[in-house]
């Protein structure tokens, strides 16, 4: 092959190797078109990733915050609750002082009662009860029975010692012989 039949064969082709120029040319065009969009989408993307990540820390830090404030009155109120527990447990101790006051003033108020009926009845328990009549007999064991429920009483709540005067001076001590003489005679609430 010379120069000449190549030059033939570049006259004779040259219109195939123009159109494959410009499609060449076109195709490099595109190309480098779609690159620049592709460019262009892969700066947008990665402006919005950008974006994202920022509000994400944004984000990350505002929660963090949250929860340091979260953790902060969560101590706070388990600080309050102990401090109601305790104010709790002192109430329920000063009201259990309370209520045993009560409690002991209730007895007391409630022996005096009894002790105010076994007084208002007049009966004398060193006195003989068979000395007298059928009435005075049963005065006598209402008393009895009366005194012993008052001592039962004061000791149940522990009284015994604060009211031992009317308890002593009250207790049946004598024992009853035959002879009425020497006996005091009980005093009826008749009488």
């Amino acid at each position: 092959m010379n120069i000449r039949s190549a030059l033939d064969f570049i006259k004779h082709n040259v219109a195939v190797f123009l159109i494959g120029a410009m499609m060449f040319a076109g195709a490099v065009g595109w190309l480098w078109n779609e690159n620049k969009v592709v460019h262009q989408y892969k700066s947008e993307v990665n402006d919005a990733l950008s974006k994202r990540e920022t509000e994400l820390q944004k984000r990350e830090l505002a929660v963090g915050q949250a929860e340091a404030k979260y953790a902060e009155r969560e101590k706070a109120l388990e600080a309050r609750e102990i401090e109601y527990q305790r104010s709790s447990e002192q109430l329920e101790l000063d009201q259990q002082a309370l209520s045993a006051e009560y409690g002991e003033k209730a007895a007391e108020r409630q022996l005096l009662a009894l002790m105010s009926e076994f007084s208002a009845m007049g009966v004398d328990l060193n006195a003989n009860p068979y000395c007298g009549s059928k009435e005075d007999l049963k005065w006598f064991r209402r008393a009895k029975a009366k005194y012993s429920e008052i001592d039962a009483f004061a000791q149940a709540h522990s009284l015994e010692e604060k009211y031992s005067g009317f308890l002593v001076r009250n207790m049946q001590s004598s024992v009853y012989g035959s002879d009425c003489s020497t006996v005091f005679h009980i005093k009826s609430p008749a009488n």
